[in-house]
């Protein structure tokens, strides 16, 4: 739920003016899905819809953000440079 909910909340901000995202492409998990239980009680579910930004454009498989920026290679374990990525953008406005 974690995934699904932090990649929505970016979404609804996306394709905003002034708005920008920084870091990597989201994991993907911006699908509704429907189904039914099967006679077990287990759930069969499968993807039946994606998410739009709000210009109409389907997000799918991925939200891809505004500028790439790898946190993971950051030269030091402290350092997060999708966050030094976005202040930099931020003081430049």
């Amino acid at each position: 739920m974690a995934s699904s909910t932090g990649e929505m909340i970016a979404i609804a901000v996306h394709g905003r003016a002034h708005a920008r995202s920084f870091g990597l492409p989201t994991a993907g998990f911006t699908t509704a899905v429907s189904g039914a239980p099967d006679r077990h009680g287990n759930f069969f579910g499968f993807p039946a819809s994606h998410t739009a930004e709000r210009s109409g454009r389907r997000i799918f498989p991925k939200l891809v953000p505004d500028v790439i920026v790898d946190s993971e290679r950051a030269p030091s374990a402290q350092a997060d440079a999708a966050l030094d990525a976005a202040m930099g953008w931020l003081r430049a406005q």
